[in-house]
């Protein structure tokens, strides 16, 4: 019947129960049926999670005082939000994903327009979701997206996966 977070209510939606589910240590979930309402601000920095009614409030705005603001413009898709982005000069989509521990490149993009093998590269072993991913870690120049530039990032490729009950996932080789 609702749902209230911190100030604000909503009502009337659906949501889905699991007779087992596999919750990390939380109660419930939030997905994007709860996100694609409102407007949100994901302020990592100081952990906090900002919803917005969509209706612009007379004299509302950025109400942190930052030096510099950049809006990044973003496709949904299936639940999934999508936004575009410069790795080192070439033009990625890359899916915005707040449970990965890492950035990741699929491994023929990462073969295609680099030459990378995650094979080849130092491995270490990532998280996605609560999955455990072996990747090559590859360093790239820069990755670019509104405006912002992140020098030096370190960002994982897979290696050839398979999943596994087990929820880990193991080089095929």
């Amino acid at each position: 019947q609702s749902l209230t977070l911190g100030a604000m209510q909503t009502g009337n939606f659906d949501t889905q129960i699991s007779s087992d589910p596999e919750f990390a240590g939380s109660d419930g979930i939030l997905g994007t049926d709860m996100m694609q309402r409102f407007d949100i601000d994901l302020d990592f920095a100081h952990g906090r999670l900002n919803y917005f009614t969509p209706e612009q409030c007379q004299g509302a705005g950025v109400y942190w005082s930052p030096a510099r603001v950049t809006a990044v413009p973003m496709e949904a898709y299936a639940n999934r939000v999508y936004v575009k982005v410069m790795l080192d000069g070439h033009p990625i989509i890359a899916a915005l994903d707040t449970t990965a521990d890492k950035s990741f490149l699929n491994p023929r993009i990462a073969a295609q327009l680099f030459g990378l093998n995650p094979e080849s590269l130092p491995a270490g072993t990532v998280s996605d979701s609560g999955a455990l991913l072996k990747a090559g870690m590859g360093h790239f120049s820069n990755l670019s997206f509104g405006g912002l530039t992140f020098n030096s990032p370190e960002i994982a490729i897979p290696f050839d996966v398979a999943s596994q009950n087990t929820r880990e996932f193991h080089a095929s080789k």
